[in-house]
């Protein structure tokens, strides 16, 4: 593997939770020195888990995070760790106020602070406390997900925190980009609510007031079905948005008499006929592994993927091509999701707790600083490659920078996948 683009970079990570890790991740993705301050009894994380068991052990999840990255114990407040932050080109944090940014700006100038909170460092709710959920409901991406006729749900896995950690990581980038060239560093405040405003948001009401129809004010929630279903040997998602696709899945589950069925072929009435439906589906998928589900719709030309479970993701046949999962200290991790040159950047253990409190060669190590546009030269690169990955969504960040973002053309319109209908 070559010199990774952010290697200059030196970046120090004052967060607890997931948003500031999955941030300054993708910093040490791309080859940036991390440096992770943690209280005396380890970082949170190292004790999130999804079971009870095995506290021995640092949690899989700060592994993820935190790999490649050095750990110190103390506080933004130490004189080590000011001495640190001298040398340091971004600090991101999610405690600090915005007055204590103000006064960590005054005394350290070059500095970029990326300050990330559910609600952001200013505004009516600024100092409230809140969650994944609760930051997705505000945001109003809850109100098209689960059963009309049960409460709503959120997206799992913590999406809210994993989707601001990736979003504000261009613009802090951005931010230290200009740093390095002038001298003069800058304040990143990112919400976990504005992120979610953008990201979980089917944008319905938005479309309603644009067209003048009258604003919806109960539930709107739609569950695809056939959606994910239950084979012999686990789940298969399925989707039928185009006509001819349900025609298909009728087809294949041996009801083709329901094809010309003009009740039926609307979601909405197969949503409310419940378990009448659930009837008609449920003696085909319950005989069919899931193996024979995926290969009966792709021969069918149904769009159709098995729904992964931990023990059998690893062995998904494009991963395992690309190589996204590799074994280190006896269990899977998962890496970097792109290639550089072909190959990715290596798979790093994740630090023991206070590792690179005796490095004092590292530590003291004077900043470097590059008012010429080499340094600009060098970085941009890495912010190209950065965001090259996230498909037509990479340019929205760009956009926000002011950034000159041509649109190239589509050479094969078919070939978009059809997300909704």
């Amino acid at each position: 593997m070559t010199t990774l683009p952010l290697s200059e970079l030196r970046v120090i990570d004052a967060t607890k939770g997931i948003a500031g890790a999955q941030c300054t991740k993708m910093f040490s993705d791309f080859g940036a020195e991390i440096f992770l301050l943690e209280p005396v009894d380890g970082h949170p994380l190292r004790h999130r888990r999804a079971t009870a068991i095995d506290h021995s052990q640092t949690s899989p999840l700060f592994v993820h995070l935190h790999a490649g990255k050095r750990s110190l114990v103390g506080a933004l407040s130490d004189i080590s760790a000011s001495n640190l932050i001298s040398t340091a080109d971004l600090l991101v944090d999610d405690s600090m106020t915005a007055d204590e940014v103000a006064r960590l700006r005054e005394k350290f100038p070059h500095l970029v602070v990326t300050s990330v909170s559910p609600w952001g460092r200013f505004g009516p709710r600024s100092e409230n406390p809140g969650t994944d959920l609760t930051v997705q409901a505000e945001a109003g991406g809850m109100k098209f997900r689960g059963p009309p006729h049960l409460p709503p749900l959120r997206g799992g896995g913590d999406i809210a925190e994993y989707m601001t950690g990736a979003a504000v990581s261009a613009p802090s980038l951005a931010a230290v980009i200009q740093a390095r060239s002038t001298g003069h560093g800058a304040w990143i405040d990112c919400s976990m609510h504005d992120v979610m405003a953008i990201a979980a948001s089917n944008y319905c009401d938005l479309l309603d007031s644009m067209m003048g129809r009258q604003a919806r004010n109960g539930p709107l929630r739609i569950t695809d079905t056939p959606g994910v279903e239950q084979a012999s040997d686990g789940l298969v998602g399925l989707n039928t948005n185009a006509g001819h696709m349900f025609q298909m899945f009728l087809v294949m589950i041996d009801r083709g008499d329901l094809v010309d069925d003009a009740n039926i072929a609307r979601l909405n009435n197969r949503i409310a006929m419940g378990k009448s439906w659930s009837d008609i589906v449920d003696p085909w998928m319950s005989t069919h592994t899931v193996a024979e589900v995926v290969a009966a719709a792709g021969e069918l030309r149904v769009p159709v993927a098995p729904v992964h479970t931990g023990a059998t993701v690893i062995s998904d046949d494009q991963f395992v091509a690309r190589g996204l999962f590799d074994w280190c200290d006896g269990v899977p991790r998962i890496r970097s999701p792109f290639h550089i040159n072909g190959a990715r950047p290596p798979l790093q253990q994740a630090p023991l707790l206070n590792d690179a409190a005796g490095d004092h060669s590292s530590l003291n190590r004077p900043r470097t600083e590059n008012h010429s546009s080499a340094t600009h030269n060098f970085l941009w690169p890495g912010f190209a490659w950065w965001i090259s990955h996230r498909g037509g969504s990479a340019a929205w960040p760009l956009r926000c920078l002011r950034c000159s973002v041509p649109k190239s053309s589509i050479s094969n319109p078919q070939a978009i996948p059809m997300v909704c209908a």
